[in-house]
Protein backbone atom coordinates (compact mmCIF):
# COMPACT_ATOMS: atom_id res chain seq x y z
CA UNK A 1 0.00 0.00 0.00
CA UNK A 2 1.04 3.76 -0.50
CA UNK A 3 1.14 5.90 3.18
CA UNK A 4 0.08 9.19 1.35
CA UNK A 5 -0.94 9.97 -2.00
CA UNK A 6 0.23 13.35 -3.25
CA UNK A 7 -1.80 15.20 -6.10
CA UNK A 8 0.45 17.57 -7.06
CA UNK A 9 -1.24 19.29 -9.76
CA UNK A 10 -3.99 21.27 -8.56
CA UNK A 11 -4.85 22.05 -12.50
CA UNK A 12 -7.50 19.16 -12.75
CA UNK A 13 -9.14 18.76 -9.47
CA UNK A 14 -12.57 17.69 -10.40
CA UNK A 15 -10.53 15.54 -13.14
CA UNK A 16 -7.83 13.48 -10.65
CA UNK A 17 -9.74 14.06 -7.50
CA UNK A 18 -12.67 10.98 -7.75
CA UNK A 19 -10.10 8.45 -8.28
CA UNK A 20 -8.59 8.45 -5.14
CA UNK A 21 -11.43 7.50 -2.76
CA UNK A 22 -11.87 3.91 -4.52
CA UNK A 23 -7.95 3.66 -3.87
CA UNK A 24 -8.13 4.49 0.34
CA UNK A 25 -11.57 2.35 0.43
CA UNK A 26 -9.68 -0.50 -1.19
CA UNK A 27 -6.51 -0.21 1.35
CA UNK A 28 -3.95 0.81 -1.92
CA UNK A 29 -3.94 4.24 -0.28
CA UNK A 30 -3.89 4.89 3.21
CA UNK A 31 -4.16 8.86 3.03
CA UNK A 32 -4.94 11.14 0.68
CA UNK A 33 -2.79 14.57 -0.09
CA UNK A 34 -2.65 17.61 -1.90
CA UNK A 35 0.19 20.05 -2.66
CA UNK A 36 0.21 23.04 -4.37
CA UNK A 37 -3.79 23.76 -3.86
CA UNK A 38 -5.16 27.12 -2.63
CA UNK A 39 -7.76 27.24 -0.31
CA UNK A 40 -10.82 26.87 -3.07
CA UNK A 41 -8.92 23.96 -4.66
CA UNK A 42 -8.19 22.09 -1.32
CA UNK A 43 -12.26 22.43 -0.42
CA UNK A 44 -12.96 21.27 -3.83
CA UNK A 45 -11.13 18.11 -3.08
CA UNK A 46 -12.12 17.72 -0.14
CA UNK A 47 -15.65 18.11 -1.10
CA UNK A 48 -15.38 15.22 -3.82
CA UNK A 49 -13.72 13.02 -1.16
CA UNK A 50 -15.83 13.47 1.41
CA UNK A 51 -18.60 12.75 -0.52
CA UNK A 52 -17.31 8.71 -0.59
CA UNK A 53 -16.21 9.33 3.47
CA UNK A 54 -12.12 10.17 2.49
CA UNK A 55 -10.90 13.03 3.67
CA UNK A 56 -7.74 15.04 2.85
CA UNK A 57 -5.22 14.33 5.31
CA UNK A 58 -2.07 16.60 4.39
CA UNK A 59 -1.33 19.38 2.55
CA UNK A 60 1.80 20.51 1.20
CA UNK A 61 2.49 24.00 0.08
CA UNK A 62 5.33 26.06 -0.10
CA UNK A 63 5.66 28.13 3.34
CA UNK A 64 8.34 30.17 4.87
CA UNK A 65 9.54 33.63 6.76
CA UNK A 66 9.34 35.04 3.36
CA UNK A 67 6.34 33.51 1.46
CA UNK A 68 2.80 33.31 3.52
CA UNK A 69 0.76 32.68 1.27
CA UNK A 70 -0.87 29.75 2.80
CA UNK A 71 -1.05 31.71 5.83
CA UNK A 72 -2.94 34.71 4.37
CA UNK A 73 -5.13 32.85 2.22
CA UNK A 74 -6.43 30.95 5.13
CA UNK A 75 -4.98 27.66 4.39
CA UNK A 76 -3.41 27.13 7.92
CA UNK A 77 -6.29 27.92 9.80
CA UNK A 78 -8.19 25.60 7.42
CA UNK A 79 -5.96 22.81 8.19
CA UNK A 80 -6.16 23.34 11.65
CA UNK A 81 -10.15 23.24 11.87
CA UNK A 82 -10.25 20.13 9.97
CA UNK A 83 -6.97 18.07 11.58
CA UNK A 84 -5.17 18.54 8.31
CA UNK A 85 -1.33 17.84 8.51
CA UNK A 86 0.38 21.00 6.69
CA UNK A 87 3.69 20.35 5.73
CA UNK A 88 5.73 23.46 4.59
CA UNK A 89 8.89 23.69 2.25
CA UNK A 90 10.85 25.68 1.28
CA UNK A 91 11.46 26.91 4.91
CA UNK A 92 14.87 27.92 4.64
CA UNK A 93 13.84 28.84 1.09
CA UNK A 94 16.99 27.16 -0.87
CA UNK A 95 19.31 28.66 0.89
CA UNK A 96 18.39 32.48 1.12
CA UNK A 97 17.27 31.99 5.45
CA UNK A 98 20.15 30.23 6.25
CA UNK A 99 22.19 33.28 7.21
CA UNK A 100 25.12 31.86 4.87
CA UNK A 101 24.61 34.36 1.88
CA UNK A 102 25.04 38.83 2.26
CA UNK A 103 25.53 41.47 0.18
CA UNK A 104 29.49 40.21 0.40
CA UNK A 105 29.16 36.51 0.24
CA UNK A 106 25.61 36.78 -2.85
CA UNK A 107 24.56 33.04 -4.39
CA UNK A 108 26.45 32.05 -7.18
CA UNK A 109 25.37 34.04 -9.83
CA UNK A 110 23.69 32.65 -13.06
CA UNK A 111 21.35 30.26 -10.61
CA UNK A 112 17.68 31.00 -10.32
CA UNK A 113 18.04 31.01 -6.71
CA UNK A 114 20.82 34.03 -7.19
CA UNK A 115 18.12 35.48 -9.76
CA UNK A 116 15.48 35.69 -6.81
CA UNK A 117 17.24 36.08 -3.92
CA UNK A 118 20.55 38.54 -4.28
CA UNK A 119 18.46 41.51 -5.16
CA UNK A 120 16.73 41.48 -1.53
CA UNK A 121 20.12 40.10 0.11
CA UNK A 122 20.22 44.06 2.11
CA UNK A 123 16.47 43.24 3.64
CA UNK A 124 17.49 39.32 4.05
CA UNK A 125 20.71 40.34 5.98
CA UNK A 126 18.19 42.37 8.90
CA UNK A 127 16.38 39.68 8.69
CA UNK A 128 19.05 36.89 9.58
CA UNK A 129 20.27 39.39 12.08
CA UNK A 130 17.33 39.53 13.97
CA UNK A 131 16.85 35.76 13.20
CA UNK A 132 21.08 35.50 14.41
CA UNK A 133 20.02 36.97 18.09
CA UNK A 134 17.03 34.92 18.29
CA UNK A 135 19.59 31.62 17.51
CA UNK A 136 21.86 33.21 19.97
CA UNK A 137 19.20 32.97 23.06
CA UNK A 138 18.88 29.42 22.18
CA UNK A 139 21.96 28.54 21.35
CA UNK A 140 21.22 27.82 17.86
CA UNK A 141 21.76 29.00 14.27
CA UNK A 142 20.00 30.86 11.69
CA UNK A 143 18.10 28.08 9.61
CA UNK A 144 17.06 26.57 12.91
CA UNK A 145 15.34 29.47 13.77
CA UNK A 146 13.47 29.46 10.12
CA UNK A 147 12.63 25.84 10.85
CA UNK A 148 11.75 26.56 14.48
CA UNK A 149 9.27 29.59 13.37
CA UNK A 150 7.61 26.99 10.75
CA UNK A 151 6.83 24.65 13.47
CA UNK A 152 5.72 27.03 15.87
CA UNK A 153 3.11 28.19 13.06
CA UNK A 154 1.62 24.67 13.34
CA UNK A 155 3.59 23.28 10.22
CA UNK A 156 5.60 20.11 9.45
CA UNK A 157 8.76 21.73 7.37
CA UNK A 158 10.22 19.43 5.05
CA UNK A 159 14.11 19.97 5.13
CA UNK A 160 15.86 19.08 2.20
CA UNK A 161 19.76 18.22 3.90
CA UNK A 162 23.19 16.80 2.17
CA UNK A 163 25.19 16.54 5.53
CA UNK A 164 24.49 14.43 8.98
CA UNK A 165 25.31 18.18 10.47
CA UNK A 166 21.99 18.91 8.96
CA UNK A 167 19.43 16.26 10.19
CA UNK A 168 20.81 17.06 13.61
CA UNK A 169 19.94 21.18 13.41
CA UNK A 170 17.02 20.22 12.24
CA UNK A 171 15.99 17.58 15.07
CA UNK A 172 17.23 20.29 17.60
CA UNK A 173 14.91 23.03 16.05
CA UNK A 174 12.45 21.29 16.77
CA UNK A 175 12.68 21.29 20.00
CA UNK A 176 12.59 25.23 20.13
CA UNK A 177 9.92 26.90 21.79
CA UNK A 178 9.55 30.63 20.62
CA UNK A 179 7.56 32.89 21.80
CA UNK A 180 4.88 34.26 20.16
CA UNK A 181 6.76 38.10 19.67
CA UNK A 182 9.57 35.68 18.07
Amino acid sequence: YIDIYWIHNPADVERWTPFLAPLVQSGKVKQVGVSNHNLEQIKRAEDILSKEGVHIAAVQNHYSLLYRSSEQGGILDYCKEHGITFFSYMVLEQGALSGKYTTQNPMPDGSQRAETYNPILPQLENLTGVMRGIGAKYGVDVPQIAIAWAIAKGTTPIIGVTKPSHVEAAAQAATLKLTAEE
